[in-house]
């Protein structure tokens, strides 16, 4: 088979037979994958176990063979008649689930009420009252719905439809597979549900609940729309075209593009798993073809360069994506691929993330004019992201540089804005820095660092601090009292207001 999954090793025998090897980290439970087979027929396949691999914990698998394509390979080429179908298709699988409850599931109660605890015990204090009454209001609100089977991984990988028509043909990989309560949504794709036709879907109500054939309708279609309608999906591709480059450039990058295309725009939430797949891919890439010291420079600044320009495009609210982005890029800085010579230095391929910093500084010559134009307003969009991006990274101590933090909040907070677009965006752009940093640039604050002549020159203050260069206690406050005076005269388009107050907010706590 052409594409693999995380777990497993799949082959397609010439009988047209699917033989799977599964790692023990993730497991089939075959008592599940019967119940599928049972409520959604011809769309899941016939499976059998046959047992361990000699001297080893891998299981084997034998599976039918579905008919289609994945939804990820067709989803470009599909009319908005074939999309109905598939969307359709994907409301009748819900509804079979719906129409087709099982016995509550004791084992996931408990596992909901073990999470809730764990917040409880983790969060601030303010959040307690919330949550003390989702614990005692959540057996209540569960019992009024039905425990159905739910696949939660219906990635565009796993949904198959046909080419021709869009109607889905199969569903694939039920590892994760549970009786859960059907009181969430599991998949999104690209594209708004059509309203008309998927209420009248379902016909009877699901065996062992109470609610009228008029609410259970209602409740679909609801829920139907919920899942279907989506976040905007990054197009990953044209940025491989965005400028003429080298013919190699252009081979990394196209590369580059599959991995995190898949990644980005699955339907399925991201997980550290994905992080890890990433991770694991960008780090195959550069050892299959790039891990000599003639070709290593190129492919990091290749990769850094197309990533930052990725990052850019995933907005700062975003916070699955930015987070699989920012993790990934921890996951690789934690893989041992030996050394290479960059910029004629010896550097450690991955733990040194080469070329990643030099990219960043070259990605901050590039700032919104705040014009107000057009053209500068998805400037000052792409500008957000990547300090998203930049702050998050920092957070997570995976990188160390205070310094871009330091020239966000010094043209934000330490010059006056040039105009109230400009204001606005620099509060947006220090929330991001507060909030996804704070910890480390409170530290760093607490401890400043003894700058050289060239330090003190790039971490110089602006016009209305007055303060030494470089980040400080004193700046560090500066910041925070400067945040809240802006933040009050800001408006309240887009939350500036409450985004910059929140982030002074953030300093003061800090301070006690």
């Amino acid at each position: 088979m052409p594409w693999q999954g995380y777990h497993s090793y799949t082959l397609l025998a010439n009988s047209g037979v699917i033989v799977q090897f599964r790692s023990k980290d993730s497991p089939l439970d075959i008592s599940t994958v019967e119940l599928a087979k049972r409520i959604h027929g011809s769309l899941a396949p016939a499976t059998t176990y046959h047992g361990l691999m000699v001297k080893s914990s891998v299981t084997v698998w034998l599976m039918e063979a579905l008919p289609g394509t994945g939804y990820l390979f067709t989803v470009g080429s599909l009319t908005p008649a074939k999309q109905e179908a598939t969307i359709t298709g994907m409301a009748r699988f819900y509804a079979d689930s719906w129409k087709n409850a099982q016995a509550p599931d004791h084992g996931v109660m408990h596992l909901y009420h073990t999470k809730l605890e764990t917040l409880l015990r983790a969060l601030p204090a303010r959040f307690t009252p919330i949550l003390e009454r989702l614990q005692n209001g959540m057996a209540h609100a569960i019992s009024q719905v039905p425990w159905v089977l739910t696949h939660k991984d219906l990635s565009n990988m796993n949904i198959l439809v046909d080419p021709d028509t869009g109607h889905v043909t199969g569903i694939v990989d039920w590892a994760d597979a549970a009786i859960e309560p059907n009181a969430r949504p599991e998949i999104q794709t690209r594209y708004p549900s059509p309203r008309s036709g998927i209420a009248a879907i379902v016909h009877q109500p699901p065996r062992r609940h109470h609610s009228t054939p008029r609410d259970i309708r209602q409740n679909i279609c609801l829920n139907t729309t919920t899942i279907i309608m989506t976040s905007k999906a990054i197009d990953v591709k044209p940025l491989v075209e965005r400028h003429q480059q080298p013919p190699s450039t252009t081979a990394i990058e196209s590369k580059l593009a599959d991995i995190l295309d898949q990644a980005l725009n699955s339907t399925a939430a991201p997980t550290a798993q994905t992080a890890e797949s990433i991770a694991g891919s960008i780090d195959e890439l550069y050892a299959s073809e790039y891990a000599s010291d003639d070709k290593a420079e190129s492919y990091f600044w290749t990769l850094w360069s197309f990533y930052i320009e990725l990052a850019k495009r995933v907005p700062a609210d975003d916070d699955a994506r930015q987070q699989l982005l920012v993790s990934a890029v921890g996951k690789l800085k934690g893989r041992d691929r030996g050394r290479a010579k960059v910029w004629r230095k010896d550097t450690a391929v991955w733990s040194d993330l080469s070329m990643l910093g030099p990219c960043m500084r070259e990605a901050w010559n590039f700032t919104p004019k705040f014009d107000n134009s057009s053209g500068d307003n998805a400037a000052i969009e792409s500008w957000l992201n990547l300090n998203s991006f930049a702050a998050r990274l920092l957070g997570a101590s995976i990188t160390s540089w205070d310094n871009f933090a330091i020239w966000a909040l010094r043209e934000g907070l330490e010059d006056e804005p040039k105009n109230e677009v400009a204001r606005d965006a620099h509060l947006a752009v220090a929330h991001e820095w507060i909030i996804h940093a704070s910890r480390v640039l409170n530290e760093k604050a607490r401890e400043p660092e003894d700058l050289d002549d060239a330090g003190k020159r790039a971490l110089r203050p602006g016009k209305l601090f007055r303060g030494e260069p470089g980040l400080n206690a004193e700046r560090w406050q500066f910041w925070g009292e400067r945040l809240e005076t802006l933040g009050k005269e800001a408006g309240g388009e887009e939350g500036v207001k409450d985004k910059a107050l929140k982030a002074a907010e953030t300093i003061k706590s800090l301070k006690e």
